[in-house]
């Protein structure tokens, strides 16, 4: 016969073993049937729950990588600005030197002028 000293079933169970099952249906009529009920009901809750996990780990991996897409498409833009940033300081630089020539300024105005872009492809070119 089941000892009454410990009638609570251990943690890792969610139904008690059969004989504390008819112990307590002994005691009190449709306890047993409750309790099966409600370790049901708790399995139907946790199930619900490690499917709402699942489905929140896998929208936060996707908001992740949406996040890195970004970062990545904003970092190849921003080379696209420089690249057109050097580019029109280079026109605008060798434009420059041909008006200083055009206007008969001395040598040294025109190759300052195009010291600029000579020094930015030079510093790029380093990096």
């Amino acid at each position: 016969m089941l000892s009454t000293a410990n009638p609570i079933p251990p943690e890792d169970h969610p139904v008690p073993p059969p004989q504390m099952l008819e112990h307590y249906e002994r005691i009190l009529p449709g306890a047993a049937e409750r309790i099966v009920r409600m370790a049901e009901e708790d399995l139907r809750h946790r199930r619900e729950l490690e499917h709402k996990t699942r489905e929140a780990e896998i929208a936060l991996r996707q908001a992740a990588q949406d996040l890195e897409q970004r970062k990545l498409t904003e970092y190849y833009r921003m080379g696209q600005f420089g690249q057109m940033a050097g580019i029109a300081v280079s026109i605008l630089a060798i434009g420059g030197a041909l008006v200083a020539a055009f206007y008969d300024a001395p040598w040294e105005v025109s190759a300052a002028i195009m010291g600029l872009p000579i020094a930015g492809i030079v510093l790029s070119l380093r990096s």
